[in-house]
């Protein structure tokens, strides 16, 4: 079969008879799309394959799928998969570094959707990763097709898609002194232009002392 480089064993196909997967002794699993002849995924093994079992290690993560961008933490939005074949739970996986790093953010029933809360973090290299679990073993199936980003700067009406005004100003010269009056038609926050979250603000009008504050900000 082209795509492996030693010899191949076992063979299997998801139920819908849209998928194929095809176990090598050249250590990798490999999906593929029937309809195209494609190879959609190779896995990486510890040794030679000799069995595999297409009906219940195919999944496809849909959302978020890169290109998402995701203003507060601690808001919340859907996880979605779909399903090829049966399993009955997956574990789903962040990194904010391009995949250096992965954090589990749950172990769940494979039911095509998780509400997750995101996490106090800001990047622009984000993806989530979903992987079958069966048996005790965990086998990684699928990522985010590219990256997505978290916490952007800006502020975000919590009961809608739409982003509310937001204004970038400096403090400079540094020291700086003087107070900073705000009026905010929702809860907001205020962040330095490299990201960096300085306060959390209600809903309302403020006058903040700035003194403190670094040239930059």
């Amino acid at each position: 079969m082209e795509g492996h480089t030693d010899a191949v064993l076992p063979v299997d196909f998801t139920s819908d008879a849209r998928y194929g997967l095809s176990g090598s002794w050249d250590n990798t699993l490999k999906f593929w799309d029937l309809s195209t002849g494609n190879c959609v995924r190779t896995i990486d093994a510890d040794d030679d394959i000799y069995s595999v079992s297409a009906s219940k290690m195919f999944l496809d993560m849909t959302y978020p799928n890169g290109g998402e961008k995701f203003y507060e933490e601690n808001d919340t939005s859907t996880i979605l998969w779909d399903t090829f074949g049966a399993m009955d739970s997956v574990l789903l996986e962040l990194t904010t570094d391009a995949g250096k790093n992965w954090s589990v953010i749950s172990k769940c029933e494979n039911n095509g959707t998780f509400k997750w809360t995101l996490p106090e973090v800001k990047s622009t290299e984000c993806k989530i990763k979903i992987s079958g679990y069966s048996n005790n073993i965990v086998v990684p199936i699928d990522e985010s097709d590219d990256f997505f980003e978290m916490n952007t700067v800006g502020f975000k009406n919590r009961t809608s898609s739409s982003l509310l005004p937001y204004h970038s100003f400096s403090v400079s010269p540094n020291p700086f002194s003087g107070r900073l009056m705000i009026s905010l038609p929702s809860s907001g926050a205020i962040y330095s232009l490299t990201g960096q979250l300085i306060m959390k603000l209600p809903k309302g009008k403020h006058s903040i002392d700035t003194s403190k504050w670094r040239e930059g900000v």
